[in-house]
């Protein structure tokens, strides 16, 4: 899409069971206060790219997530701004990006803008059930997150890599490895963790069986 997608409130961008021969190249996004998720993508397996461009990206103080991706296989990248947080005087999550179930083919790429860094304020990055094979990278992010941590890694046995990442809230750990499967390969560059909270750990690994 070579012009604009601008959506505020509504449903955002949703990618829904589509197959791997899909492919879908999505330009100059602006997605402001979309109820429920910014982007959706569900039992996708298209190949995927969206990019913020001359748009404002993502800016919402709202429940769900600015990028939620649950199971299948998708190849999706999203290049661009985002800035998250709660709802006012909610305490529903809401998260930079989910991902759960993704499976072992997929692969989830999050670029900020240079010199721009994701901003979350709600309840961080939330990964569960990677399958072995499945990859997450997300760079740059600055995380002041106003629930129980930073980045939940769990139950997952993927990869994920996080570069350029700043975590300065959280109540019970910056970043958190639990439950994790045999061959979690969890991979950080550039991680800096400063928590205030008197009832947080700033890295916590927890019955995660791999090396």
């Amino acid at each position: 899409v070579p012009n604009a997608v601008a959506a505020t409130g509504g449903g955002g961008i949703r990618l829904l069971a589509n197959s791997d021969n899909t492919f879908v190249n999505v330009g100059n996004v602006s997605l402001v206060n979309n109820a429920g998720n910014a982007i959706e993508v569900q039992r996708d397996s298209a190949t995927t790219v969206i990019r913020s461009g001359n748009g404002q990206g993502i800016t919402r103080a709202a429940s769900g997530a600015a990028i939620a991706i649950d199971e299948g296989a998708p190849k999706f990248t999203y290049d661009g701004s985002i800035t998250n947080a709660r709802a006012p005087g909610s305490t529903d999550p809401s998260y930079l990006l989910s991902v759960e179930a993704v499976l072992a083919s997929g692969e989830i790429t999050l670029l900020s803008p240079p010199g721009n860094p994701f901003t979350d304020t709600g309840d961080g990055i939330f990964i569960a059930d990677l399958a072995a094979g499945a990859k997450v990278k997300v760079v740059g992010a600055n995380i002041a997150s106003s629930g129980a941590n930073g980045i939940l890694v769990g139950r997952s046995a993927g990869e994920v890599e996080f570069r350029r990442m700043n975590i300065t809230g959280a109540s019970t750990a910056g970043v958190a490895l639990l439950q994790s499967e045999a061959g979690l390969d969890a991979k950080f560059q550039q991680l800096s963790i400063n928590l205030v909270s008197p009832t947080a750990t700033g890295f916590l690994a927890a019955t995660t069986t791999g090396a």
